[in-house]
């Protein structure tokens, strides 16, 4: 028996060895793209501007972007960065940082909610990804806006599995650092909302929804001295030169979130074909997945509502408002990658391992 226990217990240390290195591989992965060519070229004006605007007291930098479209926490952070070094590379730097540590949320709760091998799957492709690369490297908010939604959204699923004041105090702090990040938070927290719902629905505790309408009330009472600047800010800039986006321009976007770049000189038609082919994967699994109640099952929902919701909710939004860009889809990266390291896992393992190829060999060549 003391040998079957010292055997156990050698296999259990080796495995989480192979885990913690590779976890490690992948976090040194994404550091390494990140850092790649980091100073290579100057500031373009949207940098230059963060950079400026930092360099100022706290409270120019609250007047500051009081008169211009964004929340003014992304610029105290980089204004704080800036007591310990300078320079553009430096600046970048700080977005570097966030961009990996946001590979390791994934990591950790792809690994939590779903399973070690979507976890590092998740966690591999969100390393590689162009579009996560080139803005981990960008001297804006954007990176920081994708780590806190990221985190928040981690936190209400923490609370969901038990209903404790610790992570509700933790899903209102980064709901609301969030918020004071971009604005483009409320679909996510938009999402949220949709899955409390759903979930009081299905488990039959309506106690739950005190405790989810409280905690956002806590967030709105901290935001609400940005408030009237927001609207000020929603009523005075319109970005009159963001077109309407066609419904190709959409594809073209979920594409670029999934495989970077390199699949968009394809023929309309091919890409067409390849969108048809991801929501008909997309539709199987979840067709599969709806007969089982499973712990496992009920995270990809959550996933799927966390990366979905807000992708059409902009959609829809971008329509009427002028604001579409792409950088305003990033929100959705996570979700909608661990959602492909998903499917490809449920897949069988040749088809799966050939949809994992393609997606790394796209990020490859988008990021060259």
């Amino acid at each position: 028996m003391n040998l079957l226990i010292t055997v156990n217990r050698s296999i259990k240390q080796n495995r989480t060895q192979l885990l913690n290195i590779a976890s490690g591989s992948i976090l040194l992965l994404a550091s390494i793209l990140r850092l790649w060519n980091l100073g290579s070229e100057s500031a373009w004006i949207d940098e230059a501007y963060s950079i400026e605007l930092a360099k100022h007291s706290v409270v120019d930098i609250l007047n500051g972007t009081a008169a211009d479209q964004h929340p003014p926490l992304y610029y105290l952070l980089l204004r704080l960065w800036f007591f310990f070094g300078s320079g553009v590379t430096y600046a970048r730097l700080l977005s570097v940082i966030i961009g990996v540590i946001n590979v390791g949320q994934v990591l950790h709760c792809g690994k939590k909610s779903a399973g070690i091998v979507i976890g590092l799957l998740g966690g591999l492709l969100v390393a590689v990804s162009p579009m996560h690369v080139w803005y981990s490297q960008e001297i804006r908010m954007y990176i920081l806006l994708v780590s806190l939604t990221t985190a928040s959204t981690t936190a209400l699923w923490w609370v969901l599995r038990g209903n404790q004041t610790s992570r509700w105090i933790l899903y209102c702090l980064f709901s609301t650092l969030a918020l004071y990040t971009h604005y483009f938070a409320a679909f996510v927290l938009l999402a949220q909302g949709i899955w409390v719902l759903i979930w009081i629905w299905k488990q039959r505790t309506l106690h739950f929804l005190w405790y989810w309408l409280g905690s956002i009330a806590v967030t709105g009472i901290l935001f609400l001295p940005w408030l009237p600047v927001a609207i000020n800010q929603t009523r005075l800039h319109t970005m009159t030169w963001v077109e309407s986006p066609t419904l190709n321009m959409i594809r073209d976007t979920l594409l670029r979130l999934i495989f970077g770049i390199a699949v968009l000189p394809w023929p309309d038609l091919l890409l067409w074909i390849v969108t048809g082919a991801l929501l008909t994967l997309f539709i199987w699994s979840f067709i599969h997945l709806l007969s089982n109640s499973s712990e496992n099952n009920r995270s990809y929902f959550y996933t799927a509502n966390w990366g979905i919701v807000p992708f059409v909710s902009i959609s829809i939004i971008a329509l009427i408002y002028p604001v579409y860009q792409f950088k305003q889809y990033l929100i959705v990266l996570p979700p909608i990658l661990l959602l492909a390291a998903w499917i490809s896992y449920s897949l069988p393992r040749k088809a799966g391992i050939t949809a994992l190829i393609v997606l790394l060999i796209s990020a490859t060549v988008s990021l060259t």
